[in-house]
């Protein structure tokens, strides 16, 4: 009995110190309960923003083709496998004669995004595109997290929510998210910054060298994050000189190490490929071919961009004309919110709206600047959209509050005065609503357009051609180096060194290229570059099968194996002769006389003779590139007649590279893509790559209607082309329903064809065909029978 005493008194005290922690717990979680609530918001938006990147990319891409994209995934792969920041890219300008085939110090990207993509794929034990997602996902709702935490403490509640929404509706996010790009870890750590800022009223030591350690961190993300430095050295809000002082000494730590190895490489702390993007597109460099040419020693870009400063500051008044991307990218709405946010400037007196109003618009338009001067891009200003997500939820919420104190609508909701307490407090929040719900809903719309534009894509070239490119190198012996014009689609599966093509002649012979390279891969792009003559010269070889000898592809008949742009990989055989064959009755004709005679053999459908005459036309090498693209358009027209149209493809595509913006060459690719498309489409088994066969259509009918001229029948023909693109896409298929939005763009779009040329018959059943999918069968019946 004492015993059963005894243990009933212990279970009873058992209890009771239970009950007493119980309760204590109970009271430390219900202080807390606010906290928690707002963690567990926290954790949704996270969740939010992982969630669109892998729809974005299981829904509406499918396979990241972007080279740049794989190109970082490429050197991220590398930090996985222990070789360091190091690249299977091989850029003749960088190298020296006595390199070994081999990864070479990555001079491109940023390191901390390759650092950390680099340990995730580590976890996978490969690169893979789902953990690249998942992880710019994961960055995203995180940047989406500290925004809305921030805009609370600076706004209120309702101006976070909308800025929130604002920033994961928008074009560029999903983009980001669902290509699984670097761009978003910089977006997360310069929010993050800002959250920093705004945290104490007086900037002390401590807060200098923890802000400039993690600006600097921020810079090895994304290095036009820099540029905030200086904005905010000139705040008010520091104690003194000294504690700036410490901020740009914790700054510069951070960046030393990057900084001396990219001087003890190249002689310069930046890293030098970016730098040299101020010289990408100018009269002395045209499209890329700085890393084409031939320096005897690598050169300075800062020396360079010193001596092309004229053509630059050029190049940078026609960059002007590609800032509407960023407005498409951001959110026009987002865009005007943020730039309008200073005239708030006297109400924001005395709070770090005014710090991050200066901070950010100031290192808005100094990195607008610089890519205007270099390659515009919506995505390396992707760490500013938080920031003007900001502001925008703060010029409405302030211009709500600007609403209420109005007269006229203090004497609007007047009569809420009497009535409950609820109903007068939605009255007072009803400005602030309304205003939220338009920026939501039109960055949603935005958002959405942008969705509805990408075609998903569900085959990867690069897997597709590696098997043959595998095979074709295993089997050559003393096999040692492959040169591509396009070496990011191979350098990622393939992870071997990949020589970055065109190269000049000077480099091939200093690099003794001709020793050590075995193969020549040629992407689909290689017939549009434009580079110059050398680029000429390989539309020249590849469409006529002759060979050149030139500044660049130097090689190209000494490789033992060639393998020519298609939409599959194939190979072609090694050419033996030096110089093109004439035909000897053609050798005294004219350039001019010879195409005008293959037209008249065209008429008469002697396409046999006409396709000899435009060759012998090709291989007079007229120095006019209008003259060369009017050649390749012409046999491009040829082939279409004659249904070839993966060789039509091909010529019309070199007429692009010496014509670009030619309205023609673009609407007779598009119709190229589609034939194509429709002739492979009723194939009993359907290629994998059908998707982009449609995209590139695409792609090509808008570039034709925005060089269309205005003639009437002329833009009949090529909004007809635009508008069967969007019916192709957007009808009713096994396995999903319609695109309306698609489907409505090709009826205006026909309709608008149809008034200008009423007797065109294509036009008119296309247009019927347009009405059925529509459910509009009685025009269609009625639009057939008129004669």
């Amino acid at each position: 009995m004492h015993k059963v005493r005894a243990f009933g008194t212990a279970l009873r005290q058992w209890l009771q110190r239970g009950s007493e922690k119980f309760v204590q717990a109970w009271q430390w979680a219900q202080q807390r309960t606010e906290t928690w609530l707002w963690g567990v918001f926290g954790f949704l938006l996270v969740g939010a923003g992982t969630g669109s990147a892998l729809f974005m990319f299981r829904r509406q891409i499918g396979t990241v083709l972007d080279p740049e994209v794989l190109d970082f995934w490429q050197v991220a792969g590398n930090v996985a496998a222990g070789k360091g920041l190091k690249t299977f890219v091989l850029r003749p300008i960088g190298l020296t004669p006595d390199f070994t085939p081999g990864p070479v110090p990555d001079l491109y990207h940023p390191p901390l995004p390759a650092i950390l993509w680099g340990a995730a794929f580590a976890l996978k034990g490969r690169p893979d595109e789902r953990i690249a997602v998942l992880l710019a996902g994961v960055l995203i709702g995180i940047a989406t997290a500290l925004l809305f935490f921030v805009t609370m403490r600076l706004v209120n509640r309702w101006a976070a929510l909308v800025a929130a929404g604002l920033l994961l509706a928008a074009p560029v996010t999903l983009s980001v998210g669902g290509m699984g790009q670097p761009a978003a870890l910089a977006a997360a750590l310069f929010t993050l910054w800002l959250v920093l800022l705004t945290r104490k009223a007086v900037w002390d030591k401590r807060f200098a060298l923890t802000s400039g350690i993690l600006l600097g961190i921020t810079g090895l993300s994304n290095g036009l994050a820099l540029l905030a430095a200086p904005f905010a050295l000139a705040s008010r809000r520091w104690i003194s000189w000294r504690e700036r002082v410490w901020f740009l000494v914790a700054l510069l730590l951070v960046l030393l190490p990057y900084g001396w190895r990219n001087y003890r490489l190249t002689g310069i702390p930046l890293t030098p490929w970016k730098t040299y993007a101020l010289l990408l597109n100018t009269r002395s460099f045209p499209s890329d071919s700085i890393y084409r040419h031939a320096f005897e020693s690598l050169p300075s870009p800062i020396a360079l961009a010193i001596q092309n400063a004229g053509s630059i500051v050029r190049k940078g008044f026609t960059n002007l004309r590609r800032l509407d991307q960023f407005g498409s990218a951001f959110g026009w709405l987002v865009i005007l919110g943020a730039l309008t946010a200073p005239i708030w400037w006297l109400r924001w007196k005395g709070t770090f709206l005014r710090t991050v109003t200066a901070i950010v618009l100031g290192t808005g338009a100094s990195c607008l600047i610089i890519l205007l001067l270099s390659r515009p891009s919506s995505e390396s200003l992707f760490f500013l959209l938080p920031p003007f997500c900001l502001l925008t939820g703060a010029n409405m919420a302030t211009l709500a509050e600007r609403i209420l104190a109005t007269r006229w609508w203090r004497w609007l909701t007047k009569p809420l005065l009497n009535r409950p307490y609820w109903i007068w407090v939605m009255g007072r929040m009803l400005p602030a609503f309304a205003l939220g719900v338009v920026l939501i809903v039109a960055q949603g719309v935005a958002g959405l357009i942008f969705m509805k534009r990408i075609v998903p894509i569900r085959w990867d070239p690069a897997i597709q051609t590696l098997p043959l490119a595998e095979g074709l190198m295993n089997a050559w012996k003393g096999e040692k180096l492959l040169a591509s014009d396009e070496p990011r689609w191979l350098a990622i599966r393939w992870q071997r060194p990949v020589v970055w093509l065109p190269c000049h002649r000077e480099d091939w012979e200093r690099l003794k290229l001709t020793e050590k390279v075995t193969h020549i891969w040629l992407s689909p792009g290689a017939l549009m570059q434009v580079g110059g003559d050398a680029d000429t010269s390989l539309r020249q070889t590849l469409l006529t099968g002759l060979p050149f000898l030139d500044r660049y592809y130097p090689t190209l008949l000494r490789a033992p194996r060639i393998l020519m742009p298609t939409p599959f990989l194939i190979a072609g055989k090694p050419q033996t002769n030096n110089r093109p064959r004439l035909d000897k009755s053609l050798e005294a004709m004219s350039v001019d006389d010879l195409v005008k005679k293959a037209l008249e053999h065209q008429q008469r459908k002697e396409y046999a003779q006409a396709e000899r005459l435009l060759f012998a036309a090709l291989m007079k090498q007229p120095q006019d590139s209008g003259k060369m693209g009017m050649i390749f358009f012409y046999l491009g027209g040829i082939w279409i007649e004659r249904e070839l149209y993966l060789l039509a493809i091909r010529a019309l595509q070199a007429a692009w590279g010496e014509t670009p913006g030619n309205f023609a060459v673009a609407n007779n690719l598009a119709w190229s893509y589609l034939q194509h498309y429709e002739r492979l489409s009723q194939l009993p088994q359907q290629p994998p790559f059908l998707g982009t066969l449609l995209a590139a259509a695409e792609q090509w009918a808008e570039r034709a209607l925005d060089n269309c001229p205005p003639d009437p029948q002329i833009r009949a023909h090529v909004l007809d082309t635009a508008a069967w693109v969007d019916f192709l896409q957007g009808r009713t298929k096994a396995g999903r329903g319609q695109d309306r939005w698609r489907l409505r763009r090709a009826l205006k779009r026909l309709e608008e064809a149809y008034r200008l040329a009423p007797d065109n018959k294509l036009i008119r059943e296309h247009l019927a065909a347009v009405y059925t999918e529509l459910g509009m069968s009685e025009k269609a019946e009625r639009l057939l029978s008129t004669k």
